[in-house]
């Protein structure tokens, strides 16, 4: 096929062939530089959730023994605060018995016997004169105490005069004892409810750190697949720019052959000559008007 000579156009073809191919092979590089700098940006930010997904995991594992510590301790603790409660409403009870024996039952037989010791004491003054008198006969027995019988019984009475009121002082403190037993009883009954409430509470929080945790491990394997789906999409995204810079290079070879050939193309006067030259059948040039008719088409000759 022969092209018809047009230098403007086929210059242009050329520049365009060159200027596709350049940004072709630049668009290429270009491209897969840009690939690899996305795929380093979005591989360091999936490693730094993976380490901070790390130590979210840590923290909710520490958190978790320390969840399980305190349970363990709050167990102790009811344990001991049952028992303890178990000893205050026996210890109350006591102390109540006590309180009503010693303001009571002993209170009243003390008073008894300090009401009777003077009795006793005049008594025990007869008995003493008559044994004095006994041991001053020549058969009678030898008396001289050295603490006559009427003064120790009066000693006696002089020792259990207090007594009466140190047992109603007694008997107030082991009431108000009781009283205050049976206080920290209830109180460490109210205790022990809300120790059981708060490990209820505890043992929600452990099954919510577990499913955390549950949440953490199933996050850190998808940073880890992400990675390495990041890693094989990059280098095919990479190889698949690259090869598209390529062809789009290797495409412009027809704008440049169709330059190469707009500027090595016939002029318009070589054409018009060969047509002369032809016989009848191909461009009838002797048959009067078709001649110049095409003549006068292709213009006038060069001299």
């Amino acid at each position: 096929m022969t092209v018809r000579r047009n230098p403007v156009l086929g210059a242009v073809m050329l520049v365009v062939a060159v200027l596709g191919a350049t940004f072709g092979i630049v668009a290429a590089a270009l491209g897969g530089r840009l690939v690899s700098q996305i795929e380093t940006s979005v591989d360091d930010s999936l490693g730094v959730t993976n380490e901070a997904i790390a130590t979210v995991t840590d923290t909710l594992d520490v958190t978790s023994q320390m969840v399980e510590t305190v349970r363990s301790g709050l167990v102790t603790i009811t344990g001991a605060t049952g028992t303890l409660q178990s000893s205050l409403g026996d210890a109350s009870q006591v102390l109540g018995n006590a309180s009503d024996f010693t303001g009571g039952s002993l209170a009243e037989a003390i008073d008894t016997i300090d009401t009777s010791l003077p009795t006793i004491e005049n008594i025990a003054g007869t008995i003493d004169d008559t044994l004095r008198l006994l041991s001053s006969t020549p058969f009678g027995p030898d008396y001289d105490p050295s603490v006559p019988f009427d003064e120790a019984i009066a000693s006696l009475g002089d020792a259990l005069a207090p007594l009466g009121s140190d047992l109603a002082e007694l008997s107030t403190g082991l009431e108000q004892l009781a009283t205050a037993s049976d206080t920290m009883s209830q109180d460490l009954v109210t205790l022990m409810a809300d120790v059981g409430a708060l490990d209820t509470q505890l043992a929600e929080v452990a099954q919510l750190v577990d499913r955390y945790q549950t949440t953490a491990g199933d996050a850190t394997e998808l940073t880890i697949r992400s990675r390495a789906d990041l890693a094989s999409s990059a280098a095919t995204t990479r190889w698949l720019v690259v090869a598209l810079g390529l062809l789009f290079a290797a495409g412009q070879v027809v704008p440049a052959w169709l330059g190469l050939q707009l500027l090595r193309g016939e002029r318009p006067s070589q054409d018009l000559d060969q047509r002369r030259r032809e016989g009848p059948d191909d461009g009838p040039i002797g048959d009067g008007g078709g001649g110049r008719q095409q003549e006068s088409e292709a213009g006038p000759p060069r001299q």
